[in-house]
């Protein structure tokens, strides 16, 4: 059984996979389908599966047959930036939670600058990844 869905999006593997698992006439087998040296003008480029069939996908703008086994493996649990993890508002809405606590006296007043230093590293993560 096929991993992706139509609409999903995939990265085709690296010039060094190719390079590494060729033959020596520049094929690769994966699973029930043939990578060709005409197929390696798409590698390392991002694409969309366009159609799933029994045992390959066709992929958007781009011919030819593909396996799972041509595509990279999504990395498991990678966070690149902040928002892949929390809601583009949350910064804004901790500090009117923190400035709500200080008013009514539950946290003190230095929890304000606290806050304030702290939203600003994750922006700057945020912006530049992790």
């Amino acid at each position: 059984m096929l991993k992706y869905k139509v609409g999903d999006k995939v990265k085709i593997k690296s010039i060094d996979w190719y390079n590494k698992n060729k033959s020596s006439f520049g094929a690769i087998e994966c699973g029930s389908v043939l990578f060709i040296e005409d197929m390696a003008r798409y590698l390392g480029m991002d694409v969309e599966i366009r159609q799933v069939m029994e045992t390959y996908y066709m992929l958007e703008d781009v011919k030819y047959n593909w396996s799972d086994e041509m595509f990279e493996e999504e990395p498991k649990d990678e966070v690149k930036y902040i928002s892949d993890i929390y809601p583009s508002d949350l910064f804004e809405k901790s500090y009117t939670l923190t400035l709500e606590l200080v008013k009514k006296g539950y946290a003190p007043i230095d929890a304000l600058d606290f806050t304030k230093q702290i939203i600003n590293e994750l922006k700057t993560i945020n912006k530049n990844g992790i």
